[in-house]
This record gives structure tokens, C-alpha cells and sequence, in this order.
């Protein structure tokens, strides 16, 4: 029974034990008497049902693994067998109804098995049959049917019949377990139903005809109240750890000699050195148009990089020639020309 079922049944007993215990009360209302009749048989059937399935199902789950496991070890060698004797007899039909492996019995389920094996045990008795028929046929041994030879393949009367009794007691096991695993779903499905209908009878009629006793007996009333509350498991509250005591290590007290903030920082650090701070190989860094200035500036003399480059050719006019180049140029077309 699932956990919300199991409180609700718990909080009807509590309604039906309370309703009894005051029945001098409220056994004049006869709707009343109804409700707590239709209760107290619903409660009964719930109780039956609940005891019917909770048998426990593991050891009857065990013993149907042991007989698959034994089923399987006596027909996987009879398959086997079978597979050989219809190479033989190139009977491909009969090797497409024994094509059985260990990986196919394995992935088959419970059904799948019994119907297999049974498919295997008629198989094995059709072929012992016919050898039977066939060698009491036989005239020339020298030449002889390979289903006479079917002992000297290890197909015995003693393997068949282990086979058979190890499928009757697997058949036996499955058919117990599911029948039981069956009557369990509808014992926990009429149970649902039987739940279901009671908390509707207590809501829709028994809630309603309990107010009539609020004024006259307001004790009752209270009580059917508190015995219609779920009533949840409280969990049981574990005792907190003793704290675990500090213990100081061997050595030195606390406070004596050098911190650990002065024996780390005088600890050098392991690996390279730090790198230096000369300069580095190569050109000079170019200067800035602020160093520039500061040079000329302090008067001293400019370097060969301070100073502009000067471009290819003719090198550049200066100023006191430009000026008497136009003034002759402005003259020259003053003057009248003869």
C-alpha cells in the first residue's frame, strides 16, 4: 500500500474508533448510522485485502531464478545436438526451430523460455521416435540413417526427461509468481477504489451530518475534527555531534619565536632569478617630441638624429633671396619696354 493510502486508511480507523466510542450520541440520527455502517465495512474489506498482499514475494522471486538457471543448463546442450542432427539431415526447417543460443535464451523473458523449451522437448521426442522406428527398419547396418545414431550424439531418453522435469518445475514457479503478482495489482487497485469512495463519504455526508452536534455537544464535535486530520510519521530527530576538541600539535607555544608572517616573507622563492634591469641590446628607444624640446632647450648640442633628415637635390632657398627675387620680378614690369 502506497504512503497516502496508508495515512488515509489510518485517519478512517481514527473517525471509526471515535464515531463508536460516542455512539450514545449520535445513533438517533439515522443517516448517521448509515455513513458509520458503509465506514466500518469498507474498513473491513481494506484490512482483508491489505493482509492477502503482503506476502513476501522474494523467496518465491529466488526460487524462479534457480529454475530458470537450472532449465537453461539442460536445454542449451539437447539445442545443441539438435542443431547437428539437422545439418546431417540438411533439414533447414528443423534448424530454424532449434536455432537457439545462449544469447537468445538469455535476452528471452520468462514466457518466451517456456514456450522455446517446449518447442525443444518435442523436437528431441520427434527424433528419438524416429530412430526408434528406424533402426528396428534397418537391414544393412553399413549403411545406416544418422537418426539411428542419435545416442551416439549424447541425445538420451535420460537427457530428454531431466529436460522435462526441469520445464515442469520452471512452468510450475512462473505460473505461481505470476498469478500471485496479478491478484497483488488487483488487490492494490480495488483498494484505490475502496479509498477513494470512503473519503467521499466521509466529505460529502458523515463531515455534514457532524455539524448538527456542534452546539449541543461542542467536546464530540472537536474530537471528530482532530481524529479527521492525516497524521504524518515524525521523523526521528538525531542527536547533534559533540563538538570535536582542538588539539595543539608538538612543539612550540603559540606567540614564541618569529610569526609565520616574518619566516615566510624571509623565505626566497625557489627557481630563476629575477631578470635585471639594464638595457636591452639593440637601437635606443626614439624620443619623444617633449625630449626634443628639453634638449634644445638646455642649449646643449642636438644629435645627428635630433636634427631633420635633408632630402635629395637642389637644397632649399632661403628667405632673403625669395624677397629680392620678387622685388626684381615686380620691377622688371614696371619699367617700360623700347
Amino acid at each position: 500500500m502506497k504512503e497516502k493510502y496508508l495515512l488515509k486508511f489510518n485517519m478512517f480507523n481514527r473517525v471509526s474508533e471515535m464515531m463508536n466510542n460516542h455512539r450514545q450520541i449520535w445513533e438517533s440520527l439515522p443517516q448517521a448510522v448509515t455513513a458509520v455502517d458503509h465506514l466500518n465495512r469498507n474498513l473491513q474489506e481494506i484490512h482483508t485485502l491489505k493482509l492477502k498482499s503482503a506476502r513476501n514475494v522474494s523467496p518465491l522471486l529466488a526460487q524462479l531464478v534457480r529454475n530458470r538457471k537450472k532449465l537453461t543448463g539442460q536445454l542449451v546442450p539437447v539445442v545443441s545436438i539438435l542443431q547437428v542432427i539437422a545439418w546431417e539431415l540438411r533439414d533447414g526447417k528443423m534448424a530454424t526451430r532449434v536455432d537457439l543460443g545462449k544469447k537468445k535464451l538469455k535476452k528471452s523473458d520468462d514466457r518466451k523460455l517456456i514456450l522455446r523449451a517446449h518447442q525443444v522437448l518435442e523436437e528431441a521426442r520427434r527424433i528419438t521416435k524416429l530412430a526408434q522406428s528406424t533402426a528396428s527398419q534397418a537391414t544393412d547396418p553399413s549403411v545406416m540413417h544418422p537418426l539411428v545414431k542419435a545416442e551416439e550424439y549424447g541425445l538420451t531418453s535420460e537427457k530428454t526427461e531431466a529436460l522435462e522435469e526441469s520445464l515442469k518445475d520452471f512452468e510450475e514457479t512462473y505460473m505461481e509468481t505470476r498469478d500471485y503478482l496479478e491478484f497483488e495489482k488487483k488487490c492494490r487497485k480495488r483498494i484505490k477504489q475502496l479509498v477513494k469512495e470512503t473519503n467521499l463519504l466521509l466529505k460529502n455526508k458523515l463531515d455534514l451530518l457532524m455539524t448538527l452536534f456542534e452546539s449541543d455537544h461542542p467536546d464530540f464535535y472537536a474530537a471528530y475534527l482532530e481524529s479527521r486530520q492525516l497524521m504524518y510519521p515524525v521523523p526521528p530527530v538525531e542527536p547533534s555531534p559533540a563538538p570535536k576538541e582542538i588539539r595543539r600539535k608538538p612543539g612550540r607555544p603559540p606567540g614564541s619565536g618569529k610569526t609565520k608572517n616574518s619566516a615566510t616573507t624571509e623565505k626566497k622563492k625557489r627557481g630563476r632569478p629575477p631578470k635585471s634591469t639594464g638595457k636591452k641590446r639593440g637601437r635606443p628607444p626614439k624620443k619623444t617630441g617633449t625630449e626634443k624640446e628639453t634638449t634644445a632647450n638646455a642649449g646643449g648640442k642636438a644629435t645627428a638624429r635630433d636634427k631633420p633628415k635633408q632630402r635629395r637635390g637642389r637644397p632649399p632657398k632661403k628667405v632673403s633671396e625669395k624677397k629680392a627675387e620678387v622685388s626684381n620680378e615686380k620691377e622688371s614690369q614696371d619699367t617700360p619696354t623700347e
